[in-house]
C-alpha cells in the first residue's frame, strides 16, 4: 500500500512540475488547448505503469478541469500582484489533485 502511495505521489510531482514545459505553464491559464496538452502528458506516466486506460481518462478528466479554473486563478492574482492568494490557490491546486488521485487510485490502494 505505501509503495503505490509513492508512486502515485512521485508520478505527480515529476509529471505535474518537472515535465510542464515553462510555456505550457504560461498558457495553459489562457489557451484551453495547452491546458487539455498539460493534462494528457500528466496522465501518460499513470498509463504506463499502471496500463489502465479507465485511470488514464479519469486523471485526464479531473486534472484538466482542475487545472482550467485554478491556472486561470493564479494568472489573475499572479497579475494582480496579490501573491497570498496565488499561493493559496497553488495549494489547493495541489490538494484538489492529491484527493482526486487517492480517490481514483482507492481500490488499487487497498
Amino acid at each position: 500500500m505505501i509503495e503505490v502511495l509513492i508512486s502515485i505521489f512521485v508520478i505527480h510531482y515529476i509529471s505535474d512540475y518537472i515535465f510542464q514545459s515553462r510555456w505550457v505553464a504560461n498558457n495553459k491559464s489562457s489557451n484551453v488547448g495547452v491546458c487539455a496538452l498539460h493534462s494528457i502528458l500528466y496522465s501518460i506516466p499513470f498509463m504506463l505503469l499502471w496500463f489502465d486506460f479507465v485511470i488514464f481518462c479519469q486523471i485526464q478528466t479531473t486534472h484538466f478541469f482542475t487545472d482550467l479554473i485554478t491556472s486561470r486563478l493564479t494568472s489573475k492574482y499572479y497579475n494582480e500582484d496579490n501573491r497570498k492568494m496565488f499561493w493559496i490557490i497553488i495549494g489547493l491546486d495541489q490538494l484538489l489533485h492529491i484527493f482526486q488521485l487517492l480517490y481514483i487510485f482507492k481500490d488499487v490502494i487497498k
